[in-house]
């Protein structure tokens, strides 16, 4: 029990980066719905969307290599330098490569007019890159408050500046000093400028740590390093697009003009933003577990800690999924008028990234015993599923289309993960637990609909009948639960 609320401890820190960053950005979409047009702040969704994509390839899941061979104090040395050394020259390479190609890279994207947008990714992507195995290392040595505090740094960097070009620079009367330095042709770029200053200040603070590289770096190393990332890469690549596909491809299949599908795919993401609250929690546990995962793999008592800690994080995402849908009324206000036309995504959506953090914990058998080539093959079939239902059915449900494919491949990768799982790294995992608390969150949503329409009553009562069911949620985790958390104490 100690195990597990080092992990609880650990997940709460790193959580407070996430908490921070995701709960600050969630404030910046008032602004973004209510200042740029939907067509525009859909392009911005396509390209962090891309974005996302490139950040997997080029840093090749080395992070993930960099936990498996620096586990042990004595590798760690040398495992941090050859994988700061390997992405500082593939990093320094694309940068050149996409500089040369700078415009034909923009008339690809369907943005001519914009080869700057392209620029600012450019570097985005860089400075990200080369931040990745520092912030793997403090992970790994389990220096969460410093991890944490970096993120913030950028995060608050990154929002200072939009709030000063989007609200004071923007808002300022023409011709004052202020009003000056706002271009209203630049637009959406004021966003990637301040993303762009936020990833330097935080490459900046991890300066002292990317200097503990210890010339030379071990040729023979970054072979094995390579080898066992060479599959992660895959499956990040496939877990991205699966993430994104559905936003990249509306701008294609839904059967608008390019200016309506991009408005569809803006107002499709906006509310997409709505699961912030599962979303961050996942990512939380995510940063926690990896490392936490790799160093107890050897414990005798490995599978059953493993089942608990799926059970706990099954709890508590059900938790967050039902505080958004029950809320999702006030949640909706957030967005501008013109944003708000796909809420009935939302619970689609929220339930599959329940599935995709259950997912998570079902496949991390195949990183403990070097199977990644099964992360491989389901990750393979993950993007099979996205790829085919999303084409499918964009064009005749729309966005709808794309939530469903989503829901279905994140359904389809946990059963795998599971299955699979169990024949090569079994574990206990207490299915009918977790399954009963997914099922008591989806019906207490439900029922809180149904008494909504039956009853008619208004907004406030709404919200204090819908606060009744969440507490009724939490009091039966507790009576099931509450023995186990007073042990850990």
């Amino acid at each position: 029990m100690s195990l597990l609320k080092k992990l609880a401890g650990e997940t709460a820190v790193y959580g407070l980066s996430s908490i921070v960053g995701r709960v600050i950005n969630f404030m910046l979409v008032p602004i973004h719905s209510r200042v740029f047009l939907e067509a525009e702040y859909g392009v911005s969704q396509k390209l962090y969307a891309m974005m996302g994509i490139a950040l997997v390839v080029l840093t090749f899941r080395l992070e993930t290599a960099f936990f498996r061979f620096g586990t042990e104090p004595e590798g760690r040395e040398r495992s941090f330098t050859t994988a700061m050394c390997s992405l500082l020259g593939t990093t320094l390479f694309f940068l050149l490569l996409g500089l040369l190609f700078l415009h034909p890279i923009a008339d690809w994207m369907l943005i001519p007019d914009r080869s700057d947008l392209v620029l600012f990714l450019l570097v985005i992507l860089a400075l990200d890159v080369l931040a990745e195995i520092p912030f793997a290392r403090l992970r790994l040595e389990h220096r969460a408050k410093r991890f944490a505090s970096l993120k913030i740094a950028g995060i608050l960097t990154n929002i200072g500046l939009t709030l000063f070009f989007l609200v004071l620079c923007r808002t300022a009367p023409a011709g004052s000093f202020f009003g000056e330095m706002y271009d209203p042709d630049f637009g959406i770029g004021y966003v990637f400028v301040a993303n762009l200053a936020g990833s330097a200040v935080v490459l900046l603070l991890l300066l002292p740590d990317i200097l503990k590289i210890k010339w030379p770096p071990g040729p023979a190393l970054f072979k094995k390093m390579a080898l066992y990332s060479a599959p992660l890469v895959i499956v990040g690549l496939a877990g991205v697009a699966d993430e994104t596909l559905d936003r990249i491809l509306q701008e294609s299949l839904l059967p608008g003009t390019l200016e309506q599908n991009r408005a569809t795919m803006g107002i499709y993401s906006a509310c997409y933003k709505l699961t912030v609250i599962l979303a961050l929690f996942t990512q939380a546990f995510r940063y926690a577990a990896e490392p936490f995962f790799f160093a107890h793999a050897k414990n005798k008592d490995a599978p059953e800690l493993y089942g608990q800690v799926a059970k706990f994080f099954t709890l508590i995402s059900a938790l967050g999924m039902l505080f958004v849908l029950l809320y999702l009324d006030l949640f909706q206000l957030i967005l501008g008028a013109n944003f708000r036309g796909a809420l009935k995504a939302v619970p689609v959506v929220l339930l599959a990234s329940l599935f995709l953090g259950i997912y998570y914990n079902f496949s991390t058998w195949y990183r403990l015993t070097d199977r990644t080539i099964w992360g491989v093959y389901i990750s393979l079939f993950g993007l099979a599923i996205t790829i085919i239902f999303n084409v499918w059915w964009i064009p005749t449900l729309g966005y709808m289309g794309s939530a469903y494919a989503k829901l279905l491949c994140y359904g389809g990768m946990m059963a795998a993960g599971w299955y699979f799982g169990q024949r090569f790294f079994p574990v206990n995992y207490p299915l009918g637990r977790m399954a009963l608390y997914v099922a008591l969150a989806i019906g207490l949503y439900i029922v809180g609909e149904l008494l909504a329409q039956w009853a008619g009553y208004p907004f406030e009562v709404k919200m204090g009948v819908n606060t009744v069911l969440l507490v009724g949620y939490l009091g039966v985790a507790w009576r099931l639960e509450g023995k186990t958390v007073k042990a850990m104490n």
